[in-house]
C-alpha cells in the first residue's frame, strides 16, 4: 500500500454530506470505501426519499383522492427501490461466485448512489426549469429523463469496474467469506486510495451540501406551489368552471353550460399519455352504458395532437366527443396530471374528481349516484 495512503478509519469517517458529495462526485472512491465497510449507499438515500416524493410527484399531493394519492405515492417507491434492488442483482450477475467474498448488501449500495446520480440530474433540471420559469414541453422532458437514466447507467458501469479492481486486489478467500472476514490488511488495500488527502473531505462536504440545498430550495418551491394548487383546485361541491372546446372533427363545439339536466364526464388526457390508453376506453365503455340515461361525456385532449387523437379514436373505437383543448381548457380545472376525470351533475356542480386510472365499476357508480 502506498505511503501516501491514509488509513482505514479516517475513509470511513465522512459525514452525512460528505458521503453524498463522494458519491456524486468520485463515485469510483464512493463505491471502494463501501467495499471498504463505509457508510452510505442504501442508507443514505432512503432519507432524501421524503423529499423526492414532494419534488417528483408533487401534483399527487393536490389530489383529493386519498385511494390515488397513496397509490400513485407507492407507485413512486416502488419504481425507485425497484430500480436500485435490480442494479444491485445485476451488478452482483456481474461480478460472478467472488461476488459473494463482499459484504452483504454492497451492490444494493453501490446501486443506490447510481439513484443519487439520476436524482442529481433531475433536481437540477427542474430548479433551472423553476428559475427561469419555463415549463417544459414533452419532448424536453424525455430528454430531461433520458439523460438523467444514462447517469444512472454510467454511475453503475463506475460502480462495476470499481468493484470488479476491488476484488482484484483481495487476496483469495472460500466462496462462502465476506469482507468483514478478511484480514484488516485486505480492507485497508480495498481503501487505500478511496481519499488520499483531506482535501477531498472539504470538497466532498461542500459538494453534498450543494445537491442537498438544490433539493431542499426544489422542495420548498414546490411545496409553495402546493399551497396554491390546494386553495384553487377544482373539488367536489363547487360549480364547475366554464368549459367550451372545439369537437375533434369541426363537428362544431362542446359547451358544458349547455349541458345542465345531464350528468357530465370530462376527461382530460392526452395521445402521448400512457396510462390514458387505459382509463380512456374506461370513461367510454361506461358512457356508452349511461348515454341513454342522459349522461354527457367529453375527451378533451390537452396537447393539441389532433392527428394522433383521431388515430387513438380510431383505434380504440371510441364513441364519446373527443375536444381539443385551445389553450383554455384544462387550466381552469388546475389539470396537473392526466388521465383527469371530473364527474358533474345535472346543475354544473363538480362530484367526483379521479385522479389516474380507476375501475369501470367505481366510475359507473359514481355516475349513477347523481340520479
Amino acid at each position: 500500500m502506498s505511503s501516501s495512503a491514509v488509513s482505514l478509519p479516517s475513509v470511513l469517517d465522512l459525514g452525512f454530506l460528505g458521503r453524498l458529495g463522494r458519491a456524486l462526485l468520485s463515485p469510483r472512491q464512493a463505491t471502494r470505501a463501501l467495499a471498504a465497510g463505509a457508510a452510505g449507499g442504501l442508507g443514505d438515500v432512503l432519507w432524501l426519499f421524503p423529499l423526492r416524493l414532494l419534488t417528483g410527484e408533487a401534483p399527487l399531493f393536490i389530489r383529493d383522492d386519498t385511494r390515488s394519492l397513496l397509490l400513485g405515492l407507492m407507485q413512486a417507491l416502488s419504481i425507485d427501490l425497484l430500480g436500485i434492488f435490480l442494479g444491485g442483482v445485476v451488478l452482483s450477475l456481474a461480478l460472478g461466485s467472488r461476488e459473494r467474498t463482499l459484504r452483504s448488501g454492497l451492490t444494493a449500495d453501490v446501486s443506490a448512489n447510481g439513484w443519487l446520480a439520476w436524482l442529481s440530474v433531475q433536481t437540477v433540471a427542474a430548479l433551472v426549469c423553476a428559475i427561469l420559469q419555463y415549463a417544459p414541453s414533452p419532448s424536453v422532458q424525455s430528454a430531461i429523463s433520458a439523460t438523467a437514466f444514462a447517469a444512472w447507467g454510467l454511475y453503475w458501469l463506475i460502480g462495476f469496474f470499481s468493484l470488479r479492481q476491488v476484488l482484484s486486489q483481495l487476496p483469495s478467500a472460500p466462496a462462502v467469506g465476506t469482507a468483514s472476514q478478511a484480514a484488516p490488511e485486505s480492507l485497508q488495500l480495498v481503501a487505500g486510495d478511496a481519499q488520499p488527502s483531506p482535501r477531498p473531505k472539504t470538497r466532498f462536504s461542500v459538494g453534498g451540501g450543494v445537491f442537498l440545498a438544490a433539493l431542499f430550495s426544489l422542495a420548498v418551491y414546490d411545496g409553495a406551489w402546493l399551497l396554491s394548487k390546494r386553495a384553487q383546485t377544482t373539488k367536489a361541491g363547487k360549480q364547475a368552471p366554464s368549459l367550451v372546446v372545439p369537437l375533434l372533427n369541426n363537428d362544431g363545439e362542446f359547451n358544458l353550460s349547455a349541458q345542465r339536466g345531464h350528468a357530465v364526464l370530462i376527461d382530460f388526457w392526452a395521445t402521448w399519455c400512457g396510462p390514458c390508453k387505459q382509463s380512456l376506453p374506461i370513461v367510454d365503455r361506461v358512457y356508452k352504458r349511461l348515454q341513454a340515461d342522459g349522461v354527457r361525456a367529453i375527451a378533451v385532449e390537452t396537447s393539441g395532437d389532433v392527428m394522433g387523437a383521431r388515430a387513438f379514436v380510431a383505434r380504440f373505437g371510441l364513441g364519446l366527443p373527443v375536444g381539443m383543448d385551445n389553450g383554455e381548457a384544462a387550466a381552469p380545472f388546475h389539470v396537473t396530471s392526466i388521465p383527469h376525470l371530473v364527474l358533474v351533475d345535472k346543475s354544473g356542480v363538480v362530484r367526483r374528481v379521479f385522479h389516474g386510472v380507476h375501475g369501470e365499476d367505481e366510475i359507473e357508480a359514481a355516475v349513477r349516484a347523481l340520479k
